[in-house]
This record gives C-alpha cells, structure tokens and sequence, in this order.
C-alpha cells in the first residue's frame, strides 16, 4: 500500500472537475468567509461533492505533492500532469474557512513554502494499492 499526497491532477478528479464543477452551491458544500465563523469545522458536515467526496473546498487549504509554478498548465500535459521537477514552493488547493466565495472553485490554486505550517493549512491522502509482480502478470 503507497501512501501519499494527491497530485493536483489526483486533487480535481476527487474534487469532481467535471463540466459543472465550477457551479457548487457553496453555502452546501463548503466553510469559507462568509459562513464558517473565522473557525475551522468538523469533517463531514457539508454537502460532498458531484464526485461524491466530501470537504474538496473551504475549511483548510490542502496540500499538494506538486512542485508550483505559476504558468506550468500552459506548458503541461493535458493528461495526469505532475508539476514541476522541483522548486521551494509548494501547490495548495480548495482554500480555508477565511476564503472569500469567490476562489472557493476546484481550479483555484495557491502555493506556499513547503513546510509552511499554519492552522489553515492541512491535508489529505491517496493509497495506491501496489500489486505483485504474480498479479499484475494474471491480468
């Protein structure tokens, strides 16, 4: 089992990146500035996502394994980009419960210094199960 941080691409997809994506019923799904009390909230709460996944935005910024540059997507693979090879600053999607509506969208990206630690950054984890050499030649 390989666990890790999701790529930005991995983040959209559970996010729901679809062509209604941008249409969230903010109010339903999120904690954000204008109604989270300028307070994190617990998990679970809101509406999930078209994915089905819950607390993609508001609440805490989510960290990223992706390197960030600012123009790497007019440069980058349309399928499953990884980012950058490297950098200092790190990708941060979904903004917090201080975020103003208005970015609260899956594309909004941010970035911070990796290892930047604040109450308004947080995370979450995707597992990969690795198969055997024996199972993956059976398929």
């Amino acid at each position: 089992l390989k666990i890790d941080l999701p790529t930005e691409a991995q983040w959209e997809r559970a996010c729901g990146s679809g062509n209604n994506a941008n249409r969230v019923n903010l109010e339903a799904a999120a904690w954000f500035l204008q109604n989270s009390g300028s307070r994190t909230r617990a998990v679970g709460q809101k509406a999930p996502m078209q994915s089905g996944v819950r607390d993609m935005l508001g609440n805490v910024e989510e960290w990223c394994r992706d390197w960030y540059a600012g123009n790497f997507y007019q440069f980058s693979p349309r399928v499953n980009p990884l980012g950058p090879g490297g950098g200092t600053m790190k990708v941060t999607r979904g903004g917090s419960f201080f975020s103003p509506a208005g970015v609260l969208r899956p594309a909004y990206r941010n970035s911070h210094a990796a290892g930047t630690k604040e109450y308004y950054l947080g995370f979450r984890v995707v597992s990969e199960v690795q198969e055997s050499r024996d199972n993956a030649a059976m398929r």
